[in-house]
């Protein structure tokens, strides 16, 4: 029984995190690394994600916080006044964060299955097979449990970290645009003329700040319970 436990747990890990003989073909690590070649490889994968699909998510956190007709106006409206740097305002934080909330995710999971197989199996009986469909969704009923329970530790752990990360970058994507919108507020309550949101201002006055710098402004405005706004939700997400 103890035998047929291990090697279920072990056809869970493979089935979420890929086999031991896949991970040797595709990525050739010196022997000492091995061991760490789920976290190594996931934090590789992380930043290349969060590099390539960043302009979006900035497009995406721009159009939920401000009036755009449409995301081709905020995409021109962006480089217009911010150039391709503005796409990747703020990618420092989740360069940080995501790479390595994600290798330390992925070790987590991978400790938490074979305590939690031993304890769901000890309340009921493990899968047998996977020969007929019953028998697959049955397989999936009795594990199901397993990797939900692991997922969620491994993602409340490693949300305390990510949180004040990811509230820095949605701080750093739309700071020039803040800042713009209220200079453009300003002048048009000081003259006559009518000012529009998307008319240039001096670039002097909208010198992007680094995600520090906004990180800092953060705490010192709210302490470092501001750069936890928003915990409920990022927790369950």
């Amino acid at each position: 029984m103890a035998s047929e436990n291990v090697q279920i747990t072990n056809t869970i890990k493979e089935i979420s995190l890929g086999s031991d003989t896949e991970h040797r073909k595709l990525v050739k690590l010196p022997q000492a690394l091995i061991p760490y070649r789920l976290a190594i490889c996931s934090y590789g994968a992380a930043m290349i994600a969060t590099t390539v699909g960043f302009p979006l998510d900035s497009v995406k956190t721009r159009l939920q916080t401000h009036k755009f007709k449409s995301a081709w106006q905020c995409i021109v409206d962006t480089e217009r006044h911010e150039g391709i740097r503005g796409f990747y305002r703020g990618l420092t934080a989740p360069l940080l964060s995501s790479s390595a909330v994600r290798s330390i995710s992925i070790t987590i999971y991978s400790k938490c299955v074979p305590i939690l197989s031993n304890m769901c199996f000890s309340l009921y009986s493990a899968p047998k097979s996977k020969d007929t469909m019953a028998a697959t969704i049955d397989w999936m009923l009795r594990t199901s449990p397993i990797t939900f329970g692991a997922g969620a530790i491994a993602g409340s752990v490693c949300s305390i970290i990510s949180c004040p990360f990811e509230f820095t970058k949605l701080a750093s994507q739309i700071e020039v645009l803040v800042r713009r919108n209220q200079l453009a507020t300003l002048a048009t309550s000081t003259t006559t003329s009518q000012t529009q949101l998307h008319t240039p201002v001096e670039p002097a006055k909208l010198k992007p700040k680094g995600s520090f710098e906004v990180a800092s402004e953060l705490i010192k405005k709210g302490g470092v319970a501001s750069l936890y706004g928003g915990y409920r939700y990022h927790i369950c997400k």
